[in-house]
């Protein structure tokens, strides 16, 4: 897929909710100050250890499946609506959504099954959308999904509407849970390299750049896959599916001349992650910036699957916000455990991209 060109996105507004805050504003203040909310939950695994996870302080402990889904986007939604002001989300037709894998029917495919369906009914019941004939077009390939997303956004976009792009997960989630406890990945005493389980929900309103704004902007999109057949059957780890997203992403980055110092990927404590990044700045140095600083928020946030690029993007916005970031472009990437990868390049502004 290449970059976005002539049909660049801005954000004309967002939010997020997380294990860190209820808002895009808090999370990123509480992140950037190295704040960490990880403590012990109700889960228990087989062996008598209690999971520890990042939860959001915003719901109940109690709250499961598709509705504990639902509840965190309509935490994030609602603040989004007030944000908009006005007539909020009125006048949206279209909400691309990135979701967890579990929900797919079938592998790599978009169909949802049954708990997926019942999220979406849920979503469209809320007031917010009651009676405005929205669309909900789900993308359940995990934490590479936003970028799936997005690409379809640019087509909507062109044709003039405002979309809705957001995603949302947790691992607060018995069945999430047992499968990383079975594949040895979750963090606990004897494995403190795991995966910290964690959920959140990100959106923004999306719509065609215009001249001249102040708004941060989408400047690229790249997808990807990765081979697993190869890494099945023995082969090394070598991660093209990644890099392939990232120099796709970063096409603008070169007509431009830049580089960039401001990377946000989906890096946790596990050793593959480190891996994976490192085989993406050598594939790409020609966009690393003398000053690059890499930031992972799934360390601190836990895993957030499906919420992660939407996540990262409303953290970077916020940075550019309150003068924190370290360039004034970012590149955000992230992989999903079925192999689709994803990564975005955003920009500060239109105008401080085209001077």
């Amino acid at each position: 897929m290449s970059a976005l060109g002539g049909a660049m996105a801005e954000l004309v507004a967002w939010e997020a909710v997380s294990s860190l805050g209820e808002s895009a504003r808090e999370t990123s203040l509480l992140w950037e100050a190295g704040i960490v909310n990880l403590a012990p939950s109700r889960f228990v695994l087989e062996d008598g250890s209690r999971v520890n996870l990042c939860a959001c302080p915003a719901l109940s402990p109690e709250l499961l499946g598709e509705a504990r889904l639902a509840e965190l986007a309509a935490c994030a939604l609602e603040r989004l609506a007030t944000r908009m002001g006005g007539a909020g989300l009125q006048g949206i037709r279209t909400l691309l959504l990135s979701l967890p894998e579990r929900l797919a029917a079938q592998a790599h495919g978009r169909e949802l099954n049954a708990q997926g369906q019942r999220l979406i009914e849920a979503l469209l019941r809320h007031p917010l959308f009651a009676g405005q004939g929205l669309r909900i077009e789900a993308y359940p390939f995990g934490r590479a999904a936003g970028a799936l997303a997005l690409h379809r956004a640019a087509e909507l976009m062109a044709a003039g509407q405002r979309v809705l792009w957001g995603g949302l997960d947790t691992l607060h989630d018995w069945q999430a849970l047992e499968a990383l406890a079975k594949q040895e990945r979750l963090l606990n005493e004897d494995n403190v390299d795991g995966v910290r389980p964690g959920e959140a929900a990100a959106f923004a309103v999306l719509q065609a750049a215009q001249g001249g704004g102040d708004r941060p902007i989408v400047m690229g999109v790249g997808l990807g896959r990765e081979d697993l057949a190869v890494q099945q059957q023995g082969g090394p780890l070598r991660f093209d599916g990644l890099a392939k997203a990232v120099m796709t992403s970063t096409t603008s980055l070169r007509d431009l001349r830049r580089r960039c110092n401001y990377w946000l990927f989906d890096t946790t404590h596990e050793a593959v992650a480190a891996q994976r990044l490192q085989h993406v700045l050598t594939a790409c140095a020609d966009i690393v910036g003398l000053q690059t600083a890499i930031h992972g928020p799934l360390k601190a946030l836990g895993d957030v699957g499906a919420a992660s690029l939407p996540l990262f993007a409303a953290l970077a916005a916020e940075a550019w916000r309150h003068g924190s970031a370290d360039d004034n472009t970012a590149l955000l990437a992230a992989s999903s455990d079925s192999s689709a990868c994803g990564a975005i390049v955003l920009g500060d502004s239109i105008a401080r991209m085209t001077t």
